[in-house]
């Protein structure tokens, strides 16, 4: 049976189309059932932006120096480093 986008329920389309219908029905057959959630693209790099900040800082760079390059407040590169 051969399954078409026009097959799979307008909600997941947009999802199928960027996929590919068998890669999507092969995801469904994997994750099927369960809530997914995908993070936007600025947040599935935060981690390795965070390990830049704090790389820098032990290398001397300053609180001050860190906001800027990174465009956050001081508190926001004080939270990072002390995790």
């Amino acid at each position: 049976m051969r399954v078409t986008l026009n097959d799979i329920p307008k909600q997941h389309r947009d999802i199928a189309a960027f996929m590919g219908v068998n890669n999507f029905i092969e995801f469904c057959k994997q994750f099927g059932g369960i809530n997914l959630y995908f993070p936007t693209k600025k947040t599935l790099f935060n981690s390795i932006r965070n390990k830049e900040i704090i790389y820098l800082y032990e290398q001397g760079k300053d609180i001050k120096y860190l906001s800027r390059k990174y465009n956050l407040t001081n508190s926001s590169i004080r939270q990072i480093i002390k995790k």
